[in-house]
Protein backbone atom coordinates (compact mmCIF):
# COMPACT_ATOMS: atom_id res chain seq x y z
CA UNK A 1 0.00 0.00 0.00
CA UNK A 2 2.97 2.56 0.84
CA UNK A 3 4.32 1.48 -2.53
CA UNK A 4 1.69 2.49 -4.48
CA UNK A 5 0.81 5.90 -2.60
CA UNK A 6 4.18 6.54 -3.16
CA UNK A 7 3.61 5.86 -7.05
CA UNK A 8 0.65 7.91 -7.19
CA UNK A 9 2.28 11.22 -5.36
CA UNK A 10 5.52 10.65 -7.63
CA UNK A 11 3.31 10.65 -10.59
CA UNK A 12 1.10 13.47 -9.26
CA UNK A 13 4.26 15.42 -8.76
CA UNK A 14 5.39 15.05 -12.35
CA UNK A 15 2.30 15.76 -13.72
CA UNK A 16 2.15 19.06 -11.76
CA UNK A 17 5.95 19.84 -12.58
CA UNK A 18 5.42 19.15 -16.21
CA UNK A 19 2.45 21.28 -16.64
CA UNK A 20 4.07 24.46 -15.09
CA UNK A 21 5.83 25.04 -18.32
CA UNK A 22 1.82 25.52 -20.14
CA UNK A 23 1.68 28.33 -17.74
CA UNK A 24 4.20 30.37 -19.49
CA UNK A 25 2.77 32.07 -22.73
CA UNK A 26 4.45 34.19 -25.73
CA UNK A 27 3.11 37.45 -25.68
CA UNK A 28 3.67 40.22 -28.18
CA UNK A 29 4.26 43.91 -27.47
CA UNK A 30 3.97 45.92 -30.85
CA UNK A 31 4.30 50.04 -32.06
CA UNK A 32 3.96 51.13 -35.63
CA UNK A 33 4.73 54.79 -36.08
CA UNK A 34 1.83 56.00 -37.83
CA UNK A 35 1.15 59.62 -36.48
CA UNK A 36 4.16 62.51 -35.83
CA UNK A 37 5.86 61.50 -32.78
CA UNK A 38 9.26 63.03 -31.55
CA UNK A 39 11.98 61.70 -29.66
CA UNK A 40 12.28 64.65 -26.64
CA UNK A 41 15.18 64.38 -24.14
CA UNK A 42 16.07 61.16 -25.09
CA UNK A 43 12.75 59.88 -24.30
CA UNK A 44 9.68 58.50 -26.02
CA UNK A 45 6.93 56.55 -24.69
CA UNK A 46 4.70 54.74 -26.91
CA UNK A 47 2.28 51.44 -25.91
CA UNK A 48 3.12 52.18 -22.14
CA UNK A 49 6.49 51.48 -22.82
CA UNK A 50 9.23 54.60 -22.24
CA UNK A 51 12.28 54.01 -24.40
CA UNK A 52 15.79 56.09 -24.36
CA UNK A 53 17.18 57.20 -27.45
CA UNK A 54 21.06 57.51 -27.88
CA UNK A 55 22.88 57.57 -30.72
CA UNK A 56 26.66 57.40 -31.31
CA UNK A 57 26.68 60.20 -33.89
CA UNK A 58 24.10 63.02 -35.91
CA UNK A 59 22.46 65.71 -36.83
CA UNK A 60 19.72 67.06 -34.49
CA UNK A 61 17.00 65.31 -32.53
CA UNK A 62 15.19 62.01 -34.30
CA UNK A 63 11.90 62.62 -35.07
CA UNK A 64 9.01 61.34 -36.58
CA UNK A 65 9.12 63.05 -40.24
CA UNK A 66 5.48 64.04 -40.94
CA UNK A 67 5.55 65.75 -44.22
CA UNK A 68 2.72 64.31 -46.54
CA UNK A 69 5.35 62.20 -48.47
CA UNK A 70 7.01 60.87 -45.58
CA UNK A 71 5.04 60.39 -42.62
CA UNK A 72 4.36 56.41 -43.69
CA UNK A 73 8.25 55.87 -42.64
CA UNK A 74 7.90 56.52 -39.60
CA UNK A 75 11.03 57.87 -37.47
CA UNK A 76 13.90 59.14 -39.37
CA UNK A 77 17.41 58.98 -38.28
CA UNK A 78 19.73 61.28 -40.17
CA UNK A 79 19.50 62.47 -43.95
CA UNK A 80 20.82 62.17 -46.74
CA UNK A 81 23.48 59.25 -47.59
CA UNK A 82 26.01 61.65 -46.02
CA UNK A 83 24.21 63.03 -42.61
CA UNK A 84 23.94 59.68 -40.37
CA UNK A 85 23.51 58.83 -36.97
CA UNK A 86 25.90 55.67 -37.54
CA UNK A 87 23.80 53.57 -34.75
CA UNK A 88 20.88 54.10 -32.52
CA UNK A 89 19.70 52.21 -29.18
CA UNK A 90 16.70 52.20 -28.07
CA UNK A 91 16.28 50.77 -24.15
CA UNK A 92 13.81 50.10 -21.91
CA UNK A 93 12.90 48.73 -18.46
CA UNK A 94 9.23 48.05 -19.68
CA UNK A 95 10.17 44.20 -20.14
CA UNK A 96 12.64 43.41 -17.02
CA UNK A 97 10.26 40.84 -15.28
CA UNK A 98 9.79 38.76 -18.51
CA UNK A 99 12.27 36.56 -20.85
CA UNK A 100 13.01 38.44 -24.20
CA UNK A 101 12.62 36.05 -26.82
CA UNK A 102 13.00 38.54 -30.23
CA UNK A 103 13.29 41.98 -31.39
CA UNK A 104 11.78 42.94 -34.78
CA UNK A 105 12.10 46.25 -36.21
CA UNK A 106 10.52 47.47 -39.48
CA UNK A 107 13.22 49.15 -41.42
CA UNK A 108 14.11 51.33 -44.20
CA UNK A 109 17.41 52.88 -45.12
CA UNK A 110 16.63 53.83 -48.19
CA UNK A 111 19.82 52.81 -50.33
CA UNK A 112 22.70 49.28 -50.30
CA UNK A 113 24.12 49.76 -46.92
CA UNK A 114 24.29 47.25 -44.51
CA UNK A 115 22.39 47.25 -41.34
CA UNK A 116 22.86 45.20 -38.37
CA UNK A 117 20.28 44.89 -35.40
CA UNK A 118 22.22 43.35 -31.73
CA UNK A 119 19.91 43.06 -28.99
CA UNK A 120 20.39 42.35 -25.30
CA UNK A 121 18.55 41.82 -22.22
CA UNK A 122 20.19 42.76 -19.11
CA UNK A 123 23.67 41.53 -19.73
CA UNK A 124 22.43 38.39 -21.71
CA UNK A 125 22.94 39.18 -25.78
CA UNK A 126 19.71 37.75 -27.15
CA UNK A 127 20.75 37.68 -30.85
CA UNK A 128 21.59 39.73 -33.71
CA UNK A 129 20.86 39.84 -37.60
CA UNK A 130 22.70 41.80 -40.53
CA UNK A 131 21.04 42.71 -43.61
CA UNK A 132 21.61 44.34 -47.06
CA UNK A 133 18.91 46.69 -47.66
CA UNK A 134 17.28 47.83 -51.14
CA UNK A 135 14.71 50.65 -51.17
CA UNK A 136 12.12 48.44 -49.36
CA UNK A 137 10.62 48.15 -45.88
CA UNK A 138 12.48 45.21 -43.96
CA UNK A 139 12.10 43.58 -40.89
CA UNK A 140 15.17 42.52 -39.07
CA UNK A 141 14.90 40.07 -36.07
CA UNK A 142 16.92 39.35 -33.60
CA UNK A 143 16.13 35.94 -31.58
CA UNK A 144 16.85 32.85 -29.15
CA UNK A 145 14.64 31.54 -26.80
CA UNK A 146 16.60 32.26 -24.01
CA UNK A 147 15.98 35.44 -22.66
CA UNK A 148 17.51 37.01 -19.39
CA UNK A 149 14.93 38.88 -17.53
CA UNK A 150 16.56 42.63 -16.72
CA UNK A 151 16.08 45.64 -19.38
CA UNK A 152 15.86 45.44 -22.95
CA UNK A 153 18.10 47.38 -25.71
CA UNK A 154 18.68 46.73 -29.28
CA UNK A 155 21.21 48.64 -31.25
CA UNK A 156 20.26 49.04 -35.29
CA UNK A 157 23.85 50.32 -36.78
CA UNK A 158 24.08 51.70 -40.36
CA UNK A 159 26.39 54.18 -42.04
CA UNK A 160 23.30 56.15 -43.82
CA UNK A 161 20.48 57.44 -43.09
CA UNK A 162 17.34 55.38 -41.64
CA UNK A 163 13.28 54.83 -40.88
CA UNK A 164 12.49 52.85 -38.41
CA UNK A 165 8.26 51.92 -38.55
CA UNK A 166 7.61 49.86 -35.77
CA UNK A 167 8.86 47.93 -33.02
CA UNK A 168 7.88 44.21 -31.98
CA UNK A 169 8.98 42.26 -28.84
CA UNK A 170 7.98 38.94 -27.87
CA UNK A 171 8.27 37.92 -24.74
CA UNK A 172 7.48 35.03 -22.55
CA UNK A 173 5.31 35.39 -19.48
CA UNK A 174 4.62 33.42 -16.65
CA UNK A 175 7.28 30.66 -15.69
CA UNK A 176 9.79 29.53 -18.31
Amino acid sequence: MKKLLLKTILLLFALVAGSTSSWAADETWTHTFVSPEAISDNSITVDNATWTVTTTKGQGSPTMTAGKSYSKYGLKFGSKATVYYGSVTFSTDYFNSYNVKSVTIKVLNNGSKTGTLTVKQGDVNIGSASQTFGTDWTDLTANTNTGAGGALSFTYSVQQAFYINSITVTYTTGGG
